[in-house]
């Protein structure tokens, strides 16, 4: 395998929670939602100068030549898509998506991105 960092390195190792309630859930959806999962990690891998080392269903090992790039890419991989992202997917504004995530998270309580998505797949509005 070429590309693997040599000397101190750091892994990090990713797996979505529940995925088990998730495939039951999602049924013939959760292919597509399995494979952009895959598609963000790959970027943020990438994006950090990381190397994928390993995939089994949703779960990644990854190598990185130091801490802080494994520790940058769980961040970005915890926030998932930044709300120009999901902007420009749904072509509304960016002040339109915040505005609402706003209303979403004074409403549930939830205050993270990764909270909100849990509750959106249990609302089945994913």
């Amino acid at each position: 395998m070429s590309g693997l960092p040599s000397g101190s390195v750091t892994f990090l190792f990713t797996d979505i929670e529940g995925s088990t309630r998730l495939v039951k859930a999602l049924r013939d959806r959760y292919a597509q939602v399995l494979a952009e999962h895959r598609r963000l990690i790959r970027a943020a891998i990438a994006a950090h100068a990381g190397c994928e080392v390993d995939t089994q269903g949703d779960s990644f090992f990854a190598a990185f030549g130091g801490a802080k790039q494994a520790v940058l890419c769980a961040l970005q991989v915890q926030r998932g898509r930044t709300d120009a992202q999901i902007a420009a997917q749904l072509s509304v504004s960016i002040r339109t998506v915040s505005s609402h995530l706003d209303r979403i998270r004074d409403t549930t309580g939830c205050r993270n991105r990764a909270d909100l998505t849990r509750l959106a797949l249990q609302a089945g509005l994913v």
